[in-house]
């Protein structure tokens, strides 16, 4: 086909089909799910669109399971974000003793590479290397013991 015959009646419809790949390859990494059992907060979703064109997105949506751990889960995805990289598995510190009593360990949860914080005042946090999204879950549930975070944040895993 020559250049010349390339009219806007194969244009459009060439555009379009790019434009819809270009939006499942944007949310191919899934989306914060709706939990059975738990209270789900709605879903907050942003696109980082820019001149430049999409940059990838952003989800939140709060949380709270059956026996009442509050939870934020945040999933980025995309260019903008870019890539979370967690050091080797097995790697456990702390942030000294000038810092305020975290601990960090890294782990893999949900075969995805992930850092735990965990802060005595704060709660716990976790950021896991999805390959093509970060997720980060966090709780300020008071008393919260780190299995039972880890529970929660490998279900929210597994349902993405």
């Amino acid at each position: 086909m020559r250049f010349e015959k390339f009219t806007k009646g194969t244009f459009v419809p060439l555009a379009l089909i790019c434009l819809l790949l270009a939006g499942s390859a944007a949310g191919a990494s899934g989306s914060l799910p709706e939990i059975a059992g738990w209270s789900c907060g709605e879903l907050r979703s942003t696109e980082f669109d820019a001149v430049s064109g999409n940059q990838g997105s952003w989800q939140e949506r709060d949380y709270r399971t059956p026996s009442g751990v509050r939870i934020k889960a945040t999933l980025m995805a995309g260019k903008g974000p870019g890539k979370l990289r967690v050091p080797q598995a097995g790697t456990d510190s702390s942030d000294g003793a000038y810092g305020a009593g975290s601990s960090y360990r890294v782990l893999t949860i949900e075969g995805a590479g992930a850092i735990l914080e965990i802060h005595p005042l704060l709660g716990h946090s976790l950021a896991a290397d999805l390959g093509d999204a970060t997720l980060t879950v966090e709780s300020d549930s008071y008393g919260l013991d780190s299995d039972e975070f880890l529970e929660a944040a490998g279900i929210i895993l597994r349902t993405l």
